[in-house]
This record gives structure tokens, sequence and C-alpha cells, in this order.
């Protein structure tokens, strides 16, 4: 299973994705630390970006600072790795601080 991450605008007619990215469920670990929660998804999910961007940018900046942490996080099997996780919230984060009027939408 995988998130899929994407930011949608509304057009007046419709929701469009204007951004989308897709990690393993097997991130959740890394992720429930980053964030601070276990419920991380619901924390953004359907959100604005503007109104959950420190939150994100805050959980990049732990990964960056904390990898030794989150290696010990990471998945034996070796699906789901750090570099991985990290790459695609540093990702989410620059989308997410250019665009502020978008929603984020995650579906497993």
């Amino acid at each position: 299973m995988s998130y899929d991450i994407h930011l949608t605008i509304n057009t007046g007619k419709k929701n469009v994705s204007i951004f989308n990215i897709s990690i393993t469920s097997n991130v959740q670990r890394m992720y429930n630390h980053a964030f601070n929660s276990p419920y991380w998804v619901r924390e953004i999910d359907g959100k604005k970006c503007k109104d959950v961007e420190d939150k994100i940018v805050l959980a990049h900046v732990d990964m960056l600072i904390n990898k030794h942490i989150y290696k010990i996080l990471a998945p034996a099997n070796g699906w789901g790795k750090y570099e991985d996780a990290l790459n695609v919230l540093e990702s989410l984060r620059w989308e997410v601080v250019t665009h502020s009027e978008c929603i984020i939408e995650i579906y497993k």
C-alpha cells in the first residue's frame, strides 16, 4: 500500500490536482515521529496548505536534523527508506509553500 498525496485547487467547476506524489505506507513510523502524531494523515488531509505549512516544515526539518532516529524507524525489509521518506516530505514542503491556497488530499 502507499500514500498518494495530491495538492488540488478548485477551478470553479472542479478540483484539479496540480501536484501528486506517492510513498509506501511503510514509512508511517517515520512520519508519525516527524509529525509527532500517529494521526499525521488526519492532521493535514483535507486542509489548505497555508494552514498546515508549519507542521510540514517542522516535520521536514526534524527528519533532516535527526537522521539517526529515522534510520532506526525505517522498516527492516527495506520498503520505505529514510532517504525516500525525506525526499517526499521535502517535495511536499516546497509545493505547500508555493501553493498555499491548495488543498492537501491523501489517499491510502
